[in-house]
């Protein structure tokens, strides 16, 4: 996935929105990639631009080098999955089967899972701990596990580039820990490009390839070490609220 000169925003009746400044990066796969920025930047924007749910303003975006922007919902489909900070739990469906609308792209014309879809269901159910309430109604889940539910059918999806927007959200410290773990592990074990957005920017330091630190005039683009170098981060937040400290790679207040 390359983006070349991309801008992101909103038309309205007063006119274009731009969100943030040019984009230019490249996602590798096996690589865990991080987006973050200030409230209002457009990180979930990009995400929803990345996905092809809305149409850049301005720039290019390629996947393996083509055009997406004649692409239908099934080519998407098949080469990006999506969880936004905000999804809908239907009352009457299971956990098993919102988690198993992720194979839905998969299967034949009469819709049919084979054993082999079930089993990838059955097992990313179990990674995710969430194999004991499988059979019961997501919507008498916890936020957290809402949550995790919806990241479990975007992994069930199977394509090359997974978007997460604040997977953490309603996570406690223990299992934000792991998920930042697993997502981890995935990348580089099953070569996909993940990127998410967040605001835990000391974890994304930790353990991010690379990091897409969005700003409204110009967006930094770079691995944790680059960007701490050319001093992006001490340009991040106000001064006066909050100092960035090169060393530790800590935020705290000056």
């Amino acid at each position: 996935m390359e983006l070349n000169n991309l801008q992101i925003g909103y038309c309205q009746e007063k006119g274009t929105n731009y969100l943030s400044g040019p984009i230019n990066m490249r996602f590798q796969p096996g690589q865990l990639i991080g987006i973050v920025g200030v409230n209002g930047v457009g990180k979930s924007t990009l995400l929803r631009t990345l996905s092809g749910i809305q149409p850049p303003l301005a720039g290019e975006l390629t996947i393996n080098g083509a055009q997406v922007t004649r692409w239908n919902a099934k080519k998407w489909a098949h080469q990006v999955a999506l969880v936004t900070a905000k999804h809908e739990t239907p009352p009457v469906m299971t956990v098993w089967e919102i988690a198993s609308m992720g194979r839905y792209p998969h299967l034949n014309w009469w819709g049919t899972m084979t054993k082999t879809d079930q089993q990838i269901v059955r097992q990313v159910l179990e990674d995710l701990g969430l194999s004991p309430w499988a059979d019961q109604a997501a919507e008498q889940r916890s936020d957290g596990q809402k949550q995790l539910i919806h990241l479990a059918r975007a992994i069930i999806q199977e394509t090359p580039h997974l978007l997460l927007d604040e997977p953490t959200t309603h996570l406690d410290v223990h299992h934000s820990f792991q998920l930042w773990k697993w997502l981890k592990s995935i990348a580089v074990e099953q070569n996909k490009t993940i990127v998410l957005t967040t605001h835990d920017i000391e974890k994304a330091l930790d353990l991010c390839d690379q990091i897409l630190v969005m700003q409204p005039e110009k967006s930094s683009w770079g691995t944790p070490e680059e960007l701490i170098e050319r001093g992006v981060f001490n340009q991040l937040f106000d001064p006066n609220l909050v100092s960035f400290n090169q060393q530790t790679r800590q935020f705290k207040m000056p």
